[in-house]
């Protein structure tokens, strides 16, 4: 008989070819939208980093979040932080948050796969590949591989979307057919849930573009949240 998940656990990231999420401290895109998506998401729920992640973020706590660090320096201080030295103790730690999300590095995605409840991923992929633009895409740190027994897709965002980082590149990046789409997986057998699972409806809600004030998107703080979440081995 299935067994009662009390906390949906959800790997997040953006991902390019192979999987690949980072080169060391940096990625080399930027996805404005789905930056948008991971903000309005996480806000106010746990978050669990790496150490290395934790740095890249100047050692700054994400505001309006429960930040957990994962590290095995058994001293080791991050202020507004809670430390865990396992998965295990990060969740523990999230204490009865229905909702927590990992968001790196790649150590840490693996070590969390086991625990994982859903895995959101921002798959960048070029609608031309005669393009080759991916050719600039290098780096050394890839999301772990997800195994199709165990997980199976199911709808997030029903479009794509242009992968750019200002607006000259909206153009460029438009006529050449680099974007990306938001793919969620779940596991086959996740069994009875006691909270609201996260849906494909609630995603494209924290995609879409804002058409009135009443729906004006938050101040962006590139400082806080910067494009390199998920980019660090640790």
């Amino acid at each position: 008989m299935p067994t009662a998940v009390t906390k949906e656990i959800i790997l997040i990231a953006a991902v390019g070819p192979d999987r690949l999420i980072g080169d060391g401290k940096r990625l080399p895109w930027k996805l404005p939208r789905d930056m948008r998506l991971f903000r309005r998401l996480t806000a106010n729920h746990a978050v669990v980093m790496g150490r290395k992640t934790f740095e890249s973020l100047d050692s700054k706590p994400l505001p309006r979040r429960r930040n957990i660090v994962v590290t095995r320096n058994p001293n080791y201080v991050a202020g507004g932080c809670s430390i865990a030295h396992s998965i295990g103790e990060a969740m523990e730690l999230a204490g009865p948050d229905p909702r927590v999300f990992v968001i790196g590095g790649g150590d840490i995605y693996r070590q969390a796969l086991p625990y994982a409840t859903a895995i959101l991923l921002s798959e960048i992929f070029d609608e031309n590949p005669n393009q080759n633009l991916f050719e600039t895409f290098k780096g050394d740190v890839y999301f772990p591989d997800i195994d199709r027994e165990q997980w199976t897709e199911v709808r997030a965002s029903r479009r794509s979307y242009i992968a750019v980082s200002s607006i000259q590149a909206v153009r460029d990046l438009k006529r050449k057919g680099l974007q990306f789409k938001v793919r969620r997986y779940v596991r086959v057998d996740s069994g009875t849930s006691r909270f609201p699972r996260l849906t494909g409806k609630e995603i494209e809600g924290h995609l879409a573009t804002p058409k009135s004030p009443d729906q004006a998107p938050e101040v962006e703080q590139p400082d806080l949240f910067p494009q390199l979440l998920g980019s660090i081995r640790m």
